[in-house]
């Protein structure tokens, strides 16, 4: 997964610090190593949430990420030791686990891979705003808006149900959901997700 290799790269210390030393030593992506620096995602097979946190994180550092980007300086910072290791693959950390700097080319590199982490937040967003019905009333449910965006989503969800006095009624949707009211919510969400922006601009240039 192109996903996973290239969160291993930016969180991983060995290989994070080889990327700031190569690729954010100068201007003007020196000025930005920080949010680099600070970058702690990582996907675990089989737990999906990770995945859409992880696509989220990463989303926020692709206009700094791509950019600056470079296999051939990367490698050029290789260890003395490993002069003769095959370029596809890094330096192992300590536990003997490398990152794939094949894969992590290709992938930062590939308007698609940008494409498919924007349409993995996406569907984070589209299940925040189920669950966001699910747990509000009929009574007091304001529409949450459809950002383009999860972790938006999220922060307004937690205003939304959490922001105020709690009504009695929360959660109280069963017989709305029986009555298909929750399959409207997701097809409302995703078709105005769907007409995003940046969404619409990703699928354009991935085509």
């Amino acid at each position: 997964m192109e996903l996973k290799e290239v969160c291993r790269l930016l969180k991983r210390p060995f290989s994070k610090q080889r990327l700031l030393t190569t690729c954010f030593h100068s201007p003007p992506h020196v000025f930005f190593a920080g949010r680099i620096a600070s970058f702690d995602s990582d996907v675990y097979e089989g737990r999906w949430n990770s995945v859409l946190h992880a696509s989220a994180d990463l989303l926020e550092l692709a206009n700094i990420l791509v950019p600056a980007w470079s296999k051939d300086a990367y490698l050029l910072h290789q260890d003395p030791g490993r002069a003769n290791r095959h370029d596809d693959e890094d330096a192992n950390d300590s536990r003997g686990r490398g990152v794939q700097i094949k894969r992590v080319d290709n992938a930062i590199r590939s308007p698609w891979f940008w494409c498919c982490t924007l349409v993995s937040d996406f569907l984070g967003e589209i299940l925040i705003h189920l669950t966001c019905w699910v747990e509000s009333c009929p009574c007091h449910g304001a529409k949450l808006q459809c950002f383009g965006s999860s972790r938006l989503a999220g922060n307004e969800r937690k205003r939304i149900l959490h922001g105020g006095r709690r009504c009695p009624l929360f959660s109280m949707r069963a017989a709305e959901a029986s009555a298909g009211a929750s399959a409207s919510v997701g097809v409302e969400c995703a078709t105005e997700g769907w007409t995003h922006e940046d969404l619409g601009t990703s699928m354009g240039k991935a085509g």
